[in-house]
């Protein structure tokens, strides 16, 4: 039975892929790779069994190439045996005079088979998730991509994120036509090149969509400790690595200097030269550059200038031996060698050039500009004689480093960017490589193969994965693909998730399961039940008295109670939930105290029941603001500090008591300078006007649009709260769905000393508040 014309161009897009494999394959087995060779090999086995599957149904078909198919399962079942025994000198002589040659008989009779018309010309889409690639990228490489594309008959468009409708296939994209930019609707490339790759943690749900339907040309290969890691693990060309550690504490930067004399500390994930800086000891004292900038330091000082420069701050450094590699006027200088996949798939080089620095500088200058330095002219000036075999050396190493490092990565890397040195003994070293190498001076010689690369991944339909796209990164999370769980019925229903902590909010979810269940469906869920790469959850569904653990979609409504939004690495859930509406959110712009407290400001009648307060973050703001008030009361500014709030009274002149849950303390304006420098060093903080008076505690869940549950007596404060309210939806609209508000009453007037917005998970399981939450999910 002959296929469909889109079923042939999937059979013969995977004997395309085999047959390049095959390429692959024989340079593993020249460079005695039995690892990788037998991973290759076996791939290959898979992919060819598919086609099997596919051509064993076609009688006539299978009659034209079964003589092929024979010679293929002898050689396969020969190479299989060489490989056990690992004698890859027979097995290299087998697949580059027999196996490859019948691998391209085999696709040649299956395309002339099905006699698909070669596609000419193909659409390609240049995406960025945040923003238009037209505001990432620079003027000169958009102009040299559309030029590119132009010149191979290529369609090219430009969009984000934001510019795909998922559900109808289409995208809004920038495209230049006719002399301008303008905006047009499109239908889904057939490749898409993303120049700024993203692990698969942090890419949108988007994109992940996309990747299950399109190819993509750039794959990500971590930071300046994942490959150096890699390529120690697989040993070969480990001998060029500089010797480095990651800096935990000061000790590792002193042992280091203590060994190696000289250091470089730069951050693992920097890029362009910056934040890097130098130390070396002389005699007593340290000296620190960035730079043409040096400073002298004692030890102690030194310690400290690496606290605050590096051990203090949110980002992680190594520590590297700094290798000492100067041209003859004695300035730094390295190669910037770039490598592209070109139009067939293979490795180029599409630049090589010398870098220099400044002769009282210890690094290399970032490109501002200008024509690059003639490579050969350097080669010539710096090693007289030997610049030829030197130059071959370089190309040779470059190539063939970057083939490895493509294989540590699934081969699915198209661009990078080697930095290379050569010390006084003409030994190589690698500084450096990183997968988005500056391009400024040859933007048009790169774009010519990002365009050749893009279109042979569109020819052939391949699709790469790589380690940093895969399921391992997602290590701990839901695996829907291979659960045992049942799938929950009634989807058609709207469903009403709950993310919480297991261990927490029990009584909370199973009265939320007992109300909703029945006119919609509930069910709860932790971040490690989500499934981000197959879109769907592992929930716990409320049944007889019992939770039973069920495969489900996304909600139609969430409810958070676990507020992951402040971790950084699960940031990319609230990405994944984007689009659905939901209740008790981490409101970004609030999370502080003293912006809650300035956006209810803006409000001209609610400014009336604030009271006066400023966010502090040094003792004289504090001692200031407390000489004005003379009773103020010190608060956390944000509102997960699990800190005491204190009351400041000023009794005398240098006199203050301060009140707390431990008690009254009396302080002078020394001592109390000495505490409250303390309590800055912790945490954040903010001070406002004490009020004396009677406390109203009032709860507020809303339940729809503009209408409200409150439990407390507001009717002491009831104008506050209904203006409270309308402020509140006004400036935060369906992202406000609860509040707690403590006002103090004096002298009649109400004053609001404290509040929090969508704390959801602190509230008492009450029936009144189940029941808010219940039809405030069943509205949105």
């Amino acid at each position: 039975m002959k296929l469909k014309q889109k079923e042939q161009k999937q059979v013969t897009n995977i004997t395309q892929t085999v047959v390049e494999a095959g390429s692959h394959l024989i340079q593993l087995l020249r460079d005695k790779n039995l690892k990788d060779s037998a991973y290759i090999f076996s791939s290959m086995i898979e992919g060819y069994s598919v086609v099997r599957q596919v051509t064993d149904n076609d009688a006539v078909l299978n009659s034209k190439l079964e003589n092929i198919d024979s010679q293929l399962y002898r050689q396969m079942e020969s190479l299989s045996g060489l490989l056990e025994q690992g004698n890859l000198m027979k097995a290299t002589e087998i697949v580059q005079f027999s196996f490859n040659p019948t691998l391209k008989k085999w696709q040649n009779g299956i395309q002339t088979y099905y006699q698909i018309e070669e596609k000419t010309s193909f659409t390609i889409g240049v995406y960025f998730h945040a923003a238009s690639p037209l505001k990432a990228y620079s003027e000169p490489r958009v102009n040299a991509l559309v030029e590119a594309a132009a010149e191979q008959g290529s369609t090219i468009f430009f969009f984000s994120s934001q510019d795909v409708d998922l559900e109808n296939k289409k995208i809004e994209a920038d495209i230049f036509r006719d002399g301008s930019w303008t905006r047009d609707s499109f239908d889904y490339p057939d490749v898409i090149h993303n120049g700024f790759s993203q692990n698969i943690f942090n890419q949108s749900r988007v994109e992940r969509k996309l990747r299950r339907e399109i190819p993509f040309t750039s794959f990500v290969f971590g930071d300046k400790l994942q490959l150096p890691k890699r390529i120690v693990e697989n040993r070969k060309y480990a001998e060029l690595l500089i010797p480095f550690t990651i800096i935990q504490d000061e000790q590792k930067v002193i042992d280091y200097i203590e060994r190696y004399q000289k250091v470089v500390l730069k951050p693992i994930r920097g890029a362009r030269g910056e934040n890097i800086y130098f130390a070396e000891k002389n005699g007593e004292k340290y000296r620190v550059s960035q730079d043409t900038n040096t400073a002298i330091l004692n030890k102690e000082d030194f310690i400290q200038w690496l606290y605050d420069t590096i051990l203090s701050k949110d980002r992680d450094y190594i520590v590297q031996k700094y290798l000492h590699v100067r041209t003859k006027k004695g300035e730094p200088f390295d190669f910037r060698i770039h490598m592209q996949k070109n139009g067939e798939g293979k490795w180029q080089i599409t630049k090589m050039y010398p870098r220099t620095g400044y002769k009282n500088s210890n690094q290399i200058k970032i490109y501002q500009g200008g024509p690059l330095k003639d490579l050969n002219s350097f080669l010539e000036q710096e090693f007289g004689k030997d610049a030829i075999a030197i130059k071959e050396k370089l190309m040779d190493l470059a190539l063939n480093l970057t083939f490895h490092i493509d294989k540590l990565y699934g081969l699915a890397l198209d661009e990078m960017g080697l930095d290379i040195a050569i010390d006084e003994n003409q030994r190589m070293w690698l500084f450096e490589a990183n997968m988005g190498p500056q391009t400024k001076a040859h933007e048009k010689e790169r774009a010519d193969n990002v365009i050749a690369y893009s279109r042979f991944l569109a020819k052939h339909r391949i699709f790469h994965t790589n380690q940093m796209n895969e399921r391992s990164l997602l290590k701990g999370f839901f695996d829907a693909e291979h659960s045992k769980l049942p799938y929950a019925e009634n989807q058609q229903q709207k469903k009403i998730g709950l993310l919480n902590d297991k261990k927490q909010l029990k009584e909370l979810r199973q009265s939320l399961a007992e109300e909703i269940e029945g006119t919609n469906s509930f069910y709860f869920f932790s971040p490690s039940d989500i499934d981000i790469d197959e879109m769907q959850i592992r929930g716990a569904f409320y049944n007889d008295g019992e939770w039973e653990e069920k495969i489900t979609d996304y909600p139609d409504v969430l409810i958070d109670c676990f507020k992951t939004k402040d971790n950084n690495f699960l940031q990319s859930i609230y990405e994944e939930f984007e689009s659905i509406p939901f209740i008790n959110e981490t409101i970004d712009q609030l999370r502080e105290q003293t912006q809650l407290l300035t956006a209810l400001g803006n409000n001209e009648e609610m400014n009336n029941y604030l009271p006066p307060y400023q966010k502090v973050t040094h003792k004289k703001e504090v001692i200031r603001f407390l000489d004005t008030e003379h009773a103020i009361t010190l608060k956390k500014n944000i509102s997960n500090q699990n800190e005491d709030d204190y009351i400041i009274h000023k009794t005398g002149k240098f006199d203050y008591v301060v009140i707390s849950d431990e008690g009254e303390t009396n302080y002078n304006q020394i001592t109390l300078t000495h505490f409250i420098e303390d309590r800055l060093k912790e945490n954040q903080w903010f001070v406002q006007k004490h009020a004396e008076g009677n406390d109203v505690e009032i709860e507020m869940i809303r339940t729809n649009q503009h209408e409200w549950t409150t439990i407390g007596d507001e009717t002491t404060v009831q104008p506050v709260f209904q203006s409270l309210q309308e402020t509140l939806v006004s400036i935060f609209g369906n992202k406000i769905s609860n509040a707690q508000v403590t006002l103090t009453v004096t002298d009649g007037k109400p004053i609001i000393t404290d509040m929090t917005i969508n704390n959801l998970e602190h509230l008492e399981s009450n029936q009144t508040v189940v029941q808010a939450i219940a039809e405030l999910a069943s509205n949105l």
